[in-house]
């Protein structure tokens, strides 16, 4: 039998679960999940947030070979669509105001804390084991397409365990350590590159179940944490907050450059070369990343070398090899850690190819020192705010059915913090809402509270081109222009 793969403990809030005590309530859950018809292959979708009850759970599927299906908390109408999408056995949700939401789907269940999972749980221990198979699949990482609509990147056991050496060896992840999940466990970064790295090396887990930079900063000290990953906005709230953090060995910021302003605010936050940049999409992993000891000119304007395992080009429009003197294309990546395919998706942009290659659709630059710094996507349909990717189109079919919304143009605004933030531009001819109005509105339409726009931007009509269709280019220019809210 395969033996199952846990932190040493576990620290949620006043919580403290022991490897023992852990491995119990994962062999009872995963007895009561048998009885509910999830076993080996099985798709279950899981929203709720990062807490102890999800590392239960992501650990009894795994037990039953099942297949995890993560997403941010409170992702509503996407738990919907992708429970579709993937045909799920079960979905896994914490708050529900309104059952109906799931249409059909009544193969739910409500988890909010232990108590809940006890609810659920077998009387009895399961005795399955993971499937000694490496392609098996055992996570679906989903993000948004450019219309809104999710995509899930089919991962195998090899991929996502390849993935996770890569971080445990580079970084030297061991048991000695203890992870600070302080992201969404519905993302990469909180589940691959947090809860899965630490039951992976064995390490002490802390759990941090609403992101604040303050409770994050008691966290790290209280608990002695050394390694945490986090998005780059989060690192930009640490370093705002001003409060000097000891302790980390390494702070791992997914996303965007840090630039120097942000590096020189963090090793003064956090001591000298802990943050650093690295670059893990959820369709291939941690590709690119600063090795410990880089310098700060290095970490400041680079997103690193290539990861070991990992081969990297960069290639043209036409997606042919540049030649190793080029200084910008896009990425192409090649390694084991790289997802087999998309789930149920008109994949027309062929992303995945038969030779192993992933297109990352990202533009990559190459600086003088052999590192690479990439600088956004390739085909700009997306807003990319906090790491977490923004489809305009969604948001613009919710917000031109609102009873005072005339029409409605999403667009991106750079931001120090997020990178870029998502301007909602609208014409309002019967006066305008409130923005409480709206939030409340996107709400009852199921748009996760992770697409709302940071700004409402109100005028009088939207500029249009000689074709009279809407000039998405002026309207651009107006977000950026907008610095107030």
């Amino acid at each position: 039998m395969t033996e199952l793969a846990l932190p040493s403990e576990i620290l949620d809030g006043d919580l403290v679960v022991g490897r023992e005590q852990l491995a119990g309530d994962v062999a009872r859950l995963a007895s009561g999940l048998a009885d509910r018809g999830v076993g080996a292959g099985a798709a279950v979708v899981v929203s709720i947030p990062t807490s102890y009850e999800f590392v239960v759970l992501d650990r009894a599927l795994d037990q039953l070979g099942a297949v995890m299906v993560n997403l941010p908390a409170g992702s509503r109408r996407e738990v919907g669509q992708v429970a579709r999408m993937v045909d799920s056995t079960l979905i896994v949700v914490g708050e529900v105001d309104d059952p109906h939401l799931f249409g059909d789907l009544d193969r739910w269940v409500s988890v909010r804390a232990a108590s809940d999972l006890a609810a659920i749980s077998g009387t009895g221990v399961s005795s399955a084991a993971a499937p000694v198979s490496e392609d098996e699949v055992t996570w679906l990482a989903c993000g948004n397409g450019s219309t809104g609509t999710p995509r899930a990147a089919v991962h195998t056991r090899r991929s996502l365990a390849s993935a996770l050496r890569v971080l445990q060896e580079i970084y030297q992840v061991g048991s000695d350590d203890t992870v600070l999940v302080a992201a969404d466990v519905g993302t990469e970064i909180g589940f691959r590159d947090g809860v899965r790295l630490a039951c992976r090396s064995g390490a002490r887990l802390v759990l941090q179940r609403v992101f604040d930079p303050g409770v994050a900063a008691d966290l790290i000290e209280r608990h002695r944490c050394t390694i945490a990953a986090v998005p780059t906005a989060y690192l930009y709230d640490m370093v705002a907050a001003g409060r000097k953090v000891r302790g980390l060995r390494q702070l791992l910021c997914e996303g965007r450059l840090l630039g120097e302003e942000l590096t020189n605010g963090a090793d003064d936050i956090f001591g000298s070369g802990v943050a650093t940049p690295y670059f893990a999409p959820l369709e291939c992993g941690p590709c690119l990343g600063c090795p410990p000891g880089a310098s700060a000119d290095q970490r400041a304007h680079s997103h690193g070398v290539a990861m070991p395992g990992y081969s990297l080009e960069i290639v043209d429009a036409d997606e042919q090899p540049l030649p190793p003197a080029a200084l910008e294309g896009e990425l192409v990546v090649r390694a084991p850690g790289v997802a087999l395919r998309y789930l149920m998706r008109n994949d027309t942009e062929q992303q995945f190819h038969s030779d192993g290659r992933f297109m990352t659709r990202e533009r990559v630059r190459r600086l003088p020192d052999g590192s690479l710094a990439v600088s956004g996507m390739r085909d700009k349909n997306l807003i990319v705010r906090d790491g977490y990717a923004v489809a305009p189109r969604e948001l613009e079919d919710a917000l031109s059915v609102h009873p005072k919304v005339g029409r409605a143009v999403v667009s991106g605004r750079a931001d120090r913090r997020s990178g870029e933030a998502v301007v909602a531009v609208l014409t309002a001819p019967e006066g305008q809402p409130e923005r409480g109005e709206i939030e409340r509105w996107l709400a009852e339409c199921g748009i996760s509270r992770l697409k709302w726009p940071d700004r409402l931007l109100f005028v009088e009509q939207l500029p249009v081109g000689e074709d009279g269709k809407i000039d998405r280019a002026a309207v651009s220019e107006l977000a950026g222009q907008d610095a107030s809210g």
